[in-house]
Formats: C-alpha cells, structure tokens, sequence
C-alpha cells in the first residue's frame, strides 16, 4: 500500500505530537506506517545504487559506493530537531555515497548521473 503526500504528513505530525505532550511514545500502528514509508524508498534507492555503482566503475574501477535508508530512530530525531519540517519533505531518507580518488572522476561521475535517461538528479553533495 503506498503512502499518499497528506498521510505521511499527518504521520510525521502525530509523531512529533507524541514527543510534544511529553509522553514520547509513539503509537505502534504509526511506527508500522513509518516503517512502511521508510521501506518504500529500498527499490528506488537499489535501482539508484546500481546505476551509480556502475557508472563511478567505469570511470574508477576502485571506487566505493554504498547506500543507507534512514533508520526509524534517526527519522524522528530529526523531526523532533525541526519542528516546522514536514515528514513527507524530508529530502534524506534514502541516499547514496560515492568515494572515488579524486575530484575529476567526481566531475565525470556527476556529468553521467546528471545525463543518465532513468535520473532525475535534484541534489548531489560532493
């Protein structure tokens, strides 16, 4: 069952209010929808990992790529940390690391991932 827009947000705001009257238990059926939505991340980001991991091979075959899904804990920290984010504009839930040897197969990789047909690429951290 995939997550509409408004009910990942009403599910970040439930779990923020939950830390806001001071009781900081979340309810388990919201632990089980944030666990669903962090989840809904695992193909896109391995299609993600896969592209990367071989175009950042052909420009430097030592490089290191790997990837994370946030975990539910890091999740509600920072929504407890940024109180006027909402969850469904959290822009880190999922992401991928390249490690190459320099900043010229970093310029090459970012040129391919930028031109690759299956990307929309809207934020690259160097």
């Amino acid at each position: 069952m995939a997550l509409g827009r408004n009910t990942i947000h009403k599910l970040g705001k439930r779990i923020r209010d939950a830390y806001g009257d001071g009781s900081g238990k979340v309810d388990s059926k919201d632990l089980e929808m944030l666990q669903e939505y962090r989840l809904s991340f695992r193909d896109d980001i391995g299609e993600v990992f896969n592209i990367l991991n071989s175009i950042s091979k052909r420009v430097d075959k030592n490089s290191i790529v790997t990837y994370r899904i946030k975990r539910i804990n890091s999740i509600i920290e920072k929504l407890k940390r940024f109180p006027q984010a909402g969850l469904e504009n959290f822009i880190d839930i999922a992401g991928c690391r390249c490690i190459t040897a320099n900043n010229e197969c970093v310029n090459q990789i970012v040129k391919k991932l930028r031109n690759h047909p299956k990307l929309n690429v809207s934020q690259i951290k160097d």
